[in-house]
């Protein structure tokens, strides 16, 4: 049952790499002082360790396997960038994890 839904995590997680790929907003060595809009679709694969899954399982009674997939949105703002590389961003990502897995695990 696992395997089927990892596979579909995954080839989710490769058609979605267009939109996460080249979101740069500005040419290299210009300095950008408008603010420039990342927001976009984020996935993930995340791996807990044995004994936060042992917690997990004692504290809500939930068998999990250690490695989870995320999806969610990446709220992300950069506000400007000089030459030296520096830049000031804000960022929010909520992202849910577990389906396939049948869990709905939140996060932020």
């Amino acid at each position: 049952m696992y395997p089927i839904r990892i596979k579909a995590s995954i080839i989710i997680a490769v058609l979605l790499m267009g939109t996460l790929c080249g979101q740069d907003g500005t040419a290299r060595g210009d300095s950008k002082t408008s603010p420039v809009n990342l927001s976009g679709p984020r996935i993930g694969f995340t791996y807990l360790s044995d004994s936060f899954v042992d917690r997990i399982k004692d504290r809500y009674d939930m068998k999990l396997n250690p490695w989870i997939a995320q999806f969610g949105w990446q709220f992300e703002t950069r506000f400007f960038t000089v030459r030296s590389g520096a830049t000031a961003v804000t960022e929010w990502i909520f992202l849910v994890g577990g389906f396939e897995q049948e869990k709905f695990l939140p996060s932020l």
